[in-house]
């Protein structure tokens, strides 16, 4: 018993830090490490995300070690853009998704990728699932489903508006129903109508809601009742943070999985999953024999999950992956989850950003309103996508990196290797950060020398890797001096990038794209109370503003 506790007081209390990386001495020697100085920063800060960048200052390097956790090892935290652009599309055989990422995910979603070891059977599964979320899937089936939801959100910004009477309203909770409503009909099939009942809602409440004396407080509405489905996909989405924080995640999905709220979430969702299937298998059930079955079947997709039955039915004993139903339903429902938690969160930053720019949102405003003239009827969803508009394009990198809503990359060692000349020991964690506005050490704390071939070649890849303003909202950045659109003139790592990038993020962006340009077109982002836009952000999956109200004009 003795030696058991002194093993655990020198595990607590003489942390073993990686040789030869930086680390604060004073950590090793505390039950919490580096925690009280990271809380401290980030409640100075207002910005959790940003809370190692002081530590990267004062250890002075790219490539630090911290001490998170009671018994855990380091982590290590890389902060340079081109090191880390090419650890993530480059180097995949040294660095793979970290394991503590991925336990979280397994007892959901055992059967999707994110789940599955990099190696044939997972590259089989990707590419497969490549081809089910094709251009022509987005084109053809998503894109009049996201069209349809940004028209119904207009309709319901429009009444609440009307409602609130100059009055700054609550967004984020609108953003996320829209979303939800999109990825539950584009990859499930099912019309949750979540945006029409909650505009029925406001509607019912504008008779019987008074609304707050002063033009500047909050306006009051009434809201719908959410979905069974709602329920239990945020329930879901809200145990992966939860178990991310845990020392040991399994065991809190033990813990978890023993209450009456999963219990009846998870019978939600597994008789969602079997009525699904079915009324998918239904709509194709008169063709299969026929000789044109496949051309007839495309016409008829309604969703993701309508081409997934027919690829995989398809698939043969020869296939070296041959998937489940149960992992097919895995990877659609975690595309459901990851995908409306990024798309909900971007269009959450959209207003908060251009209200605080009101030249920057005219400018677009104006750009939008050249190409499409005021017509009685919404532009077609094709226009939307296929319009070659610079500012429109340059605001959504913008908008983009600025949100920086996935802020941090975590990758596991998969052997022993080198970072910036830092030996990275294999089975370490290595998190990497994406936020590309942070300014890069000078030659004489990171010379050229110690990086790799690969960054060294991608050195003139783009533009600038870090340009003065980089820290604030600025689209010209994007544009060239002809006026045209430079997609290269600073990194984005938004969405990770490489093999283990973001599955779903041409999803996203087609929804983001859409939904700009609808609710640009159709309201103005007037100013609203400070007291209402603060600078706090929180971090669950995302990076999220904590304050997302709108003052709207329409136009």
């Amino acid at each position: 018993m003795t030696t058991a506790l002194l093993h655990l007081y020198r595990r607590a209390f003489r942390r073993r830090p990686y040789p030869g990386i930086p680390y604060n001495r004073p950590s090793t020697r505390r039950l919490f490490g580096d925690i009280p100085e990271l809380t401290a920063e980030a409640r100075r800060c207002g910005d959790p995300s940003k809370m190692t960048f002081v530590q990267f200052a004062r250890l002075r390097s790219p490539v630090i070690q911290l001490f998170l956790a009671p018994f855990w090892k380091p982590l290590i935290f890389i902060n340079d853009t081109r090191e880390i652009e090419d650890l993530l599309q480059n180097r995949t055989r040294e660095f793979d998704k970290s394991h503590s990422i991925v336990e979280p995910f397994r007892p959901l979603v055992p059967g999707a990728s994110i789940c599955k070891v990099k190696g044939p059977v997972w590259k089989a599964q990707v590419k497969l699932w490549t081809d089910i979320i094709s251009v022509g899937y987005l084109r053809d089936v998503a894109a009049p489903i996201m069209h349809r939801a940004a028209l119904e959100l207009v309709d319901l910004f429009k009444v609440k508006a009307q409602v609130a009477d100059g009055r700054p309203f609550w967004v984020a909770e609108d953003f996320k129903i829209a979303t939800f409503d999109v990825i539950w009909m584009a990859m499930l099939g099912a019309d949750l109508h979540g945006i029409d009942e909650e505009r029925q809602a406001v509607l019912r409440g504008a008779r019987t809601l008074p609304q707050p004396s002063s033009k500047d407080d909050e306006a009051e509405f009434e809201t719908a009742d959410k979905s069974e489905e709602w329920h239990a996909g945020c329930y879901f989405l809200s145990l992966i943070p939860a178990t991310l924080r845990s020392p040991i995640p399994r065991l809190a999905h033990i813990w978890h999985s023993f209450s009456p709220t999963w219990k009846r979430h998870w019978a939600v969702k597994t008789r969602l999953k079997r009525e699904l299937i079915e009324s998918s298998k239904a709509r194709f059930a008169d063709i299969e024999g026929s000789e044109d079955d496949e051309s007839i079947a495309e016409q008829r997709d309604v969703c993701a999950l309508d081409r997934a039955l027919r690829r995989f039915a398809r698939v043969s004993p020869a296939d070296i992956y041959r998937p489940t139903t149960d992992d097919m339903y895995d990877e659609l429902f975690l595309l459901l989850m990851s995908g409306h938690e990024t798309t909900a969160t971007l269009l959450a930053w959209m207003p908060k950003i251009l209200t605080r720019h009101p030249i920057e949102q005219h400018k677009l405003w104006k750009a939008l309103r050249a190409y499409f003239p005021p017509t009685p009827r919404a532009p077609d969803v094709h226009a939307i996508l296929a319009a070659d508009i610079p500012y429109l394009d340059a605001s959504i990198e913008e908008l983009v990196r600025v949100g920086n809503i996935i802020p941090e990359v975590v990758r596991e060692a998969t052997c022993d290797t080198e970072v910036l000349g830092f030996r990275i020991p294999k089975g370490s964690t290595v998190v990497c950060s994406t936020y590309v506005a942070h300014k890069p050490f000078g030659k004489d704390i990171l010379p050229e020398d110690v990086r790799t071939e690969n960054s060294l070649a991608n050195k003139g890849g783009y533009r600038a890797f870090w340009e003065q303003d980089m820290s604030e909202y600025h689209p010209e950045r994007w544009l060239r001096k002809d006026g045209s659109f430079d997609a290269k003139a600073v990194p984005k790592l938004a969405f990770s990038a490489g093999p283990r990038a973001c599955f779903g993020r041409k999803f996203a962006q087609q929804q983001f794209r859409i939904m700009v340009v609808m609710l640009m077109l159709n309201f103005e982002l007037l100013p609203i109370p400070k007291n209402l836009d603060g600078e706090d952000v929180f971090t669950k999956l995302t990076r999220s503003p904590c304050q997302c109200f709108v003052r709207l004009k329409p136009i």
